[in-house]
């Protein structure tokens, strides 16, 4: 009888339920995509804005608006496959006591928003400009009936960068009170850099989008070579489940969202004004951006990601390294240490009222 309830529990376990504490309203919105206003074609973008069961909302939540990275769209955020251990999402709705709400969202190009015809479209600027229409949505009450004011952004890699984008726009950064920025820092490892690119080629050839809709000119990792597991993890680290899923989930990418590598030059990010302080994650063995044989190039620990870092900014930056981690560091099975490091630091500070009235 033992053994049957061990073996019904293990099957029960195989399963991938989302968590009971954490509920979402999927929403669409429809942005424009020219930042000078010439070209006024909307576009869908698919949101999801979660928050705690049973909490009630208040217009001083803070939200963290997450931002996905290259080839990859919200589920690199609630991950689907064991949630407990690899969702951003519902850890950091459930462990803050109900004081903190995430709207996701499948970029535009990506997953179920609005893709153009050529991918070549498709820019770190584009990708910044739709950014700030949904904090104009978190603002203007189209979420949940009430106008949130307390945004902070949380990228990954591309998404970092369209973050930092955003965050030294003045335009754009009225609503911004932080940034949660992983996997980008100013200095890339050429090797790792170059590993990835290696891995690309066009997506209307590869399997997984036989029978979908993608712009004539779209990337994405090629299944028939080991670039995106290089690239991406560190596999004494990472489950080799979740790799494979990530592969059933990869999303297109395009040549143009590549231009967000003019961040490298600090000029942009010096920009960011004081008023919004940064959390700076890595992964300790990130291939894209790390080499622990290479001085220059190091990830060992916060201080030395602060040292590198430190004259690309004049607000606050703070570092938090994930040992062991490959770039991917949402994917890694030590996440959760993570997700607590960029939820202790989003406590540290008061970010009641720091958006539109900063």
């Amino acid at each position: 009888m033992l053994q049957i309830w061990i073996l019904l529990l293990l099957f029960i376990g195989s399963f991938n339920l989302a968590s009971a504490k954490v509920q979402c309203d999927q929403k669409v919105i429809q942005v424009t995509v020219d930042p000078t206003g010439i070209d006024r074609t909307l576009y869908p973008i698919v949101t999801w804005f979660c928050w705690k069961n049973g909490t009630v909302l208040t217009a001083n939540q803070i939200i963290h608006l997450t931002i996905s990275g290259f080839t990859y769209d919200h589920t690199y955020w609630d991950f689907p496959y064991q949630p407990y251990n690899y969702s951003y999402v519902n850890y950091t709705i459930e462990h803050s006591d109900g004081n903190i709400a995430v709207l996701n969202f499948d970029r535009f190009g990506v997953g179920l928003s609005g893709k153009p015809l050529l991918a070549s479209l498709i820019t770190g600027d584009v990708h910044a400009y739709v950014v700030y229409q949904l904090m104009q949505k978190l603002s203007q009450g189209y979420y949940q009936n009430l106008s949130f004011s307390n945004i902070v952004l949380v990228g990954h890699s591309l998404g970092t960068g369209i973050a930092l984008i955003v965050a030294s726009n003045n335009v754009y950064n009225q609503y911004v009170c932080g940034v949660i920025a992983t996997g980008f820092i100013h200095l890339i490892n050429p090797v790792g850099l170059a590993t990835f690119g290696a891995s690309l080629y066009l997506a209307a050839l590869d399997p997984k989008f036989k029978n979908q809709f993608v712009p004539a000119d779209s990337l994405t990792t090629n299944p028939n070579t080991t670039g995106r597991q290089d690239a991406f993890y560190n596999i004494d680290d990472a489950d080799m489940n979740v790799i494979r899923k990530d592969e059933q989930l990869k999303t297109i990418a395009s040549a143009g969202e590549v231009l967000v590598i003019r961040l490298f030059v600090p000029i942009e990010t010096r920009n960011i004004p004081t008023t919004i302080p940064m959390l700076i994650v890595m992964g300790q063995n990130d291939a894209l951006f790390c080499n622990l044989l290479n001085i220059a190039l190091s990830c060992n620990d916060a201080n030395t990601i602060i040292n590198r870092e430190k004259d690309d900014y004049t607000t606050t930056i703070e570092a938090y390294v994930l040992e062991n981690s490959g770039h991917d560091i949402n994917l890694h099975r030590n996440a959760r240490d993570w997700f607590q490091a960029a939820l202790d630091w989003t406590n540290k500070y008061s970010f009641e009222n720091c958006g539109c009235s900063k």
